[in-house]
């Protein structure tokens, strides 16, 4: 996608929308109105009809109504801050973790939720390799930890949502909220392990990023 050239001498902003187009994105994708989202932003209704109309060119549609259905979601670029700077060297995430009271349990739960066998690699820890990134399953016994949940969801894409969610009810994972197409306009479900941990399957078609 070309880059996107902001009007009145600003720099090109290099994501389809600006960070304060995306917000007001998600603002209308809850059902907010103009006054509800200059309150919530803390903006003049006007702002918030130039950004909505900025929104509507940019994203090709006629309607606020279209900007519920269309696809997008932000990328890198609109959520990275500026005060990042320049990268002094190469960093990239290798591996998430999470803590399963047993790996004789977890494992033959993984292997057919992800439908593919994965590593022993020391005892007391699994790896699944996925799209890059390992994921660790960790006796907290053999590791001298508590055995806790993560605190937050891990989310998984995959090309075939459907086939995973078979996966989950044929290992009868605790599915908490079935498939559907979120708001931020990814299609996706949610459920937890044995153990407690929360994982996000989303459809990665449906997940539309502008990296560069």
């Amino acid at each position: 996608m070309p880059r996107i050239h902001s009007q009145r001498g600003r720099p090109p902003y290099p994501d389809v929308l600006t960070l304060k187009e995306w917000k007001v994105v998600a603002l209308l994708r809850q059902g907010l109105g103009n006054r509800e989202i200059a309150a919530r932003l803390g903006v003049s209704v006007n702002t918030v009809r130039t950004h909505v109309s900025s929104v509507l060119g940019k994203l090709g549609v006629e309607r606020r109504a279209d900007v519920l259905d269309w696809p997008g979601m932000p990328g890198v670029w609109a959520i990275k801050d500026k005060a990042f700077g320049e990268q002094s060297m190469r960093l990239a995430i290798y591996m998430t973790a999470i803590r399963v009271r047993s790996l004789e349990a977890s494992v033959p739960f993984y292997d057919a939720l992800l439908g593919q066998t994965g590593v022993l690699v020391s005892p007391g820890r699994h790896y699944y390799y996925l799209g890059g990134v390992a994921l660790a399953l960790r006796e907290p016994d053999a590791h001298g930890l508590e055995l806790l949940p993560n605190p937050d969801w891990i989310y998984l894409a995959t090309d075939d949502l459907e086939a995973v969610r078979r996966n989950a009810d044929a290992v009868h994972a605790n599915v908490t909220e079935d498939v559907r197409l979120q708001p931020w306009g990814a299609r996706s479900f949610y459920l937890r392990d044995p153990d407690g941990n929360g994982l996000c399957f989303t459809d990665e078609t449906t997940i539309r990023r502008h990296d560069r």
